[in-house]
């Protein structure tokens, strides 16, 4: 448990220091564009993030899966499990830009309202394709639990993101345009150093992961499936607020977004040491007493921390991106609870779902999804992005419900399978006696 703590603390602490640093540049952005240009520059990021989210946690959690364990018993099938993921996030990401590219204006009109401005949707799903592979090199080092080298790599990407941003801005050239060119540069470059960072025959021999390829899609395209549904029905309220509202509302959204999303990282964190042991606390019927451990730990901490934010949302909002966007208040209360209530009781319950039964993962998604969509279209044409903000927190709270009552399936189940042996050999002993 204590190398495990260490594990959490620095990736923990890591990420802190790099959400801190990438705020300070959001905040800086949002300040020098305004709300409509920044909601422009938003949008992109959250269509970056929602490819990267589909298609990446598929093929991220079947390496967690499969490398770890392998790792110790066949180092070349753990490297060509790799392998064949990262060659799928090509593909996929190849073909996404493919498709993008005869329809960027309609896409543009539809939640821009401005057909000048489809250029950014295609470099939106060229920054995809850089995150997807970018997010290789992380998902190697989290399987290999080098958590050091995993916060260098993710620093490095970091550090330069921020550096052009603010290059941009001290220049006088800081534009949503600009700035998401420069977002998905920095992935390319990151990705191109972060390829130096791991074993060289891993990627010299890339081609040699093809013949895991057909097993990876066999476990990922359940996955693909729920990541692709989760995604929609987590980023639904954000396109629906450019669509019904405008990029100007986006901003204010946005604004909000970007300081209660801080916790989120900190699931990330917490996700990354331990989603790698899950599957072994599950066979060894051990999950259960780790999980009670970890609420006990993150439920009185999580519950101050919404009392906290309750009563610093007016003064974060206001000090960072000055009282101009005052309105996104309520929002960023909203939203924070969300944040905090998901990273407080679903990670641990979350990953043996969709590391042991990724099936279910599907139906909750599915389950989710257009609840979800209805909801939103009568909230936000109504209420705009303060609907938006009630729209997440009630779908952050039903996820949860869910992912716990699925969990305790999968646990009961694994235990009754344990004890019937024990009863059938309990059962010949008192028939031979």
């Amino acid at each position: 448990m204590s190398r495990t703590l260490k594990d959490v603390s620095l990736v923990f602490v890591g990420r802190i220091g790099l959400t801190a640093l990438w705020l300070a540049t959001y905040v800086l952005t949002f300040r020098i564009l305004g709300n409509t240009e920044a909601g422009k520059f938003a949008f992109c990021i959250v269509f970056i993030r929602l490819v990267s989210d589909c298609l990446g946690d598929a093929l991220d959690l079947e390496v967690v899966r499969r490398v770890p364990g392998l790792l110790n018993d066949d180092r070349e099938q753990a490297f060509n499990v790799w392998r064949g993921a990262f060659l799928l996030r090509i593909v996929c990401g190849v073909f996404l830009c493919v498709a993008l590219f005869p329809v960027t204006g309609q896409l543009a009109v539809t939640f821009f309202h401005d057909s000048a401005d489809g250029d950014l949707i295609l470099v939106a799903g060229m920054g995809s394709l850089a995150m997807l592979m970018f997010r290789a090199i992380i998902v190697y080092f989290q399987s290999i639990e080098d958590f050091r080298r995993l916060i260098g790599v993710e620093a490095g990407m970091q550090i330069l993101r921020c550096g052009s941003i603010c290059a941009l801005a001290a220049g006088g050239m800081l534009t949503a345009r600009s700035a998401i060119y420069a977002y998905a540069s920095v992935a390319f470059i990151a990705c191109t150093v972060g390829l130096l960072a791991v074993p060289k025959d891993l990627v010299l021999h890339l081609m040699r992961g093809r013949s895991q390829i057909p097993a990876i899609i066999r476990y990922s395209i359940w996955m693909l499936c729920a990541m692709t549904l989760a995604a929609a029905y987590c980023h639904i309220d954000e396109f629906l607020v450019a669509k019904f509202r405008g990029p100007g509302e986006v901003g204010f959204y946005s604004a909000a977004m970007a300081l209660a999303l801080i916790p989120e990282f900190a699931t990330g964190a917490v996700s990354s040491v331990l989603n790698p042991k899950v599957v072994r606390l599950y066979t060894r019927n051990q999950f259960r007493g780790f999980h009670a451990q970890y609420l006990m730990l993150s439920v009185p901490l999580g519950l101050f921390t919404i009392l906290v934010m309750y009563y610093a949302a007016p003064l974060a909002m206001t000090l960072l991106y000055s009282g101009k966007y005052a309105p996104a208040i309520p929002a960023l209360r909203l939203l924070a609870s969300g944040t905090i209530l998901w990273l407080v009781l679903a990670p641990l319950a979350a990953g043996l779902v969709t590391l042991v039964a990724p099936r279910r993962t599907l139906l909750l998604n599915v389950f989710m999804f257009m609840p979800s969509l209805l909801i939103g279209i009568v909230l936000i044409p109504r209420y705009g992005f303060i609907g938006a903000a009630m729209l997440f927190l009630g779908t952050r709270l039903v996820s949860v419900a869910v992912l716990h009552l699925m969990a305790e399936s999968l646990l009961r189940k694994r235990e009754g399978l344990n004890v019937q042996p024990l009863i059938e050999t309990t059962v010949a002993k008192v028939q031979q006696s």
